[in-house]
């Protein structure tokens, strides 16, 4: 299961280095639905946010798609999601899950 999870993560980063950030969603959507508790949940959340707002991400003076701003809402939970779990194992926590935080 740790390695479907990693493999998950590391398609989801490759798309997301890309651009294409709609492979990115599903790869981390997978990958949070699949391993909710696994090792690397906390850095899918991150990602998965990261993809959120980029998809978001706008020219000036054009106005937002519809669904943008549940997109930064889902992007701003799942950023708290890391930060909340993080403080709640603070004595586990690693040097990846510090800077995540």
């Amino acid at each position: 299961a740790e390695f479907q999870e990693r493999a998950l993560v590391e398609l989801g980063q490759d798309a997301l280095k890309a651009g294409r950030y709609a492979e990115a969603v599903n790869h981390f959507r997978m990958q949070l639905s699949k391993h909710a508790s696994g090792g690397e949940v906390n850095l899918g959340r991150f990602l998965l946010g990261v993809c959120l707002l980029q998809q978001t991400a706008r020219q000036p003076g054009v106005p937002d798609k519809p669904d943008d701003k549940k997109a930064r809402e889902e992007a701003l939970g799942l950023f708290r999601s890391v930060i909340a779990d993080i403080d709640a194992q603070r004595s586990r926590s690693t040097e990846r899950d510090l800077w995540l935080r």
